[in-house]
């Protein structure tokens, strides 16, 4: 397997945003319906499963998995991205049409 020396490690960016968001590994483990060792072995793994990503962003109302894609490092657009692109395109056709007409 070839591993991304660049990956985050996903275990300390949930402590840091545990940390920025005032969570203890207690409070967490309760919101989980878990145990705090449970919190403190998701704090020590380079990756967690999509299935805790899933429970800790409900957990802590932040969407880790937005988190985790805004660190990854190509910029890939976004459908709502490539739309917005579209769009502008069409207006500077649109302006370059209306420059012509003034033009007359």
């Amino acid at each position: 397997m070839n591993e991304n020396k660049n990956m985050p490690h996903n275990g300390q960016l949930l402590k840091r945003l545990m940390d920025e968001r005032r969570y203890t590994q207690s409070q967490l483990a309760y919101e989980l319906g878990t145990q705090n060792v449970t919190i403190f072995r998701l704090i020590e793994k380079e990756s967690i499963s999509s299935h805790y990503l899933w429970q800790l962003s409900n957990a802590m109302n932040i969407n880790l998995f937005t988190v985790l894609a805004q660190l990854h490092p190509v910029n890939t657009p976004t459908a709502k991205e490539i739309e917005l692109e579209k769009q502008v395109l069409d207006l500077q056709k649109e302006v370059a049409i209306y420059k012509e007409l003034l033009r007359k």
